[in-house]
């Protein structure tokens, strides 16, 4: 009997992670989604468990306590995401750090005796280049890239992995793990679908902004869920396993965000242009209206996608390796590269534009 309580399961990588435990986790006989709204499946497939669905935030510690009662497990996604510049500090703080601490709190209160961490690869990315590193490498990173996003999400990762072994009522002991995924794709990805809307708007064409030479870490979303099962099941059949972080990748090449989304760019009949917008330019213009904005600040708070950061990762490379996952968890992609293109294709071909 084992009972696993998913935070965030209604989201991206939580859809994903709610399939697999469905299709393939037979050990597993209850699933509980936590989540801001009630769970509702966006894949397609024929589920085996009815998911038995909490709503509430982080900052809602009776939920929390009721949804993890009983359980076997807690998959821990939920999470709040803000790259942008001058992103919302407050909202990170409140859900990434002190809304793991409520998640950690919740464990030890209802004696759940297993507790994994989706972190961020975001956690180890710093200013400099970075082909195939290692967890061993890429430790205390500073100055982080995205400080706001990364630095909240290392904080909750600390929280998360110094409450390993803390002794619960029950007499059993926490034990923690923390994964890091990269940047994901596939069935509900807001990301490439951004581009798209911005190839819609402008007429079909997605104006590409750098030579689009640099290489980034991606990885599709199914993949990276399975690794969470891996994972899970690892600790299940194994109670001493714990205190370890490692990095969830597959076999999606290091690329840049123009070479991924062009094939999902074309089947739509967008076009990417033949020319670039040099990254030197943009940056110019980004520290120029970034400085106008810090400027009025006090007075108005202006928040946009772009940032100086984002420009900057997008001239690094910078991708990891996951051998870690492969010899600790037995993790292994279920889905090629060819079969995550093929799953994803469908979603990207549908998911709705606005129209001009």
């Amino acid at each position: 009997m084992c009972t696993v309580a998913v935070t965030g399961g209604a989201g991206f990588l939580g859809q994903h992670v709610i399939q697999h435990l469905q299709l393939s986790a037979p050990w597993v006989t209850e699933i509980r989604v936590f989540d801001l709204i009630p769970f509702s499946r966006s894949l397609d497939y024929t589920p085996r468990l009815d998911v038995i669905t909490y709503t509430g935030n982080l900052g809602d510690t009776e939920s929390l306590r009721k949804a993890f009662h009983n359980a076997s497990a807690v998959l821990h996604l939920a999470s709040a995401i803000d790259a942008r510049f001058q992103p919302d500090k407050k909202l990170l703080q409140e859900v990434n750090v002190k809304g793991t601490a409520n998640v950690i709190a919740a464990c030890v209160e209802e004696g759940v005796p297993i507790l994994i961490y989706c972190s961020s690869i975001g956690t180890v990315q710093g200013y400099f280049n970075c082909q195939g590193g290692s967890e061993t490498e890429l430790k205390d990173v500073r100055p982080l890239l995205f400080r706001d996003y990364g630095g909240t999400k290392r904080v909750a990762e600390q929280q998360v992995l110094k409450a390993d072994q803390t002794p619960l009522a029950n007499g059993k002991k926490l034990r923690t793990v923390s994964l890091l995924p990269p940047t994901m794709y596939g069935e509900g990805d807001k990301l490439i679908a951004m581009m798209l809307q911005y190839a819609e708007d402008n007429n079909g064409s997605f104006i590409r902004m750098g030579n689009g030479e640099n290489l980034e870490a991606y990885a599709y979303a199914g993949n990276v869920a399975w690794g969470f099962v891996c994972c899970l099941k690892t600790m299940y059949n194994n109670p001493s396993f714990g205190n370890e972080r490692m990095f969830i990748m597959d076999d999606t090449p290091p690329q840049s965000i123009q070479a991924l989304s062009r094939p999902y760019l074309e089947s739509r009949g967008f076009q990417m242009t033949s020319y670039y917008v040099p990254l030197s330019i943009v940056f110019c213009i980004c520290f120029l209206v970034e400085t106008v904005c810090l400027l009025i600040s006090p007075f108005k708070r202006f928040s946009f996608p772009l940032s100086l950061s984002g420009i900057i990762f997008s001239t690094r490379k910078f991708y990891v390796r996951y051998d870690k996952a492969k010899t600790l968890i037995g993790y292994v992609p279920p889905f090629s590269v060819e079969g995550a293109r093929e799953r994803s294709l469908p979603y990207y071909n549908n998911v709705k534009l606005r129209k001009n």
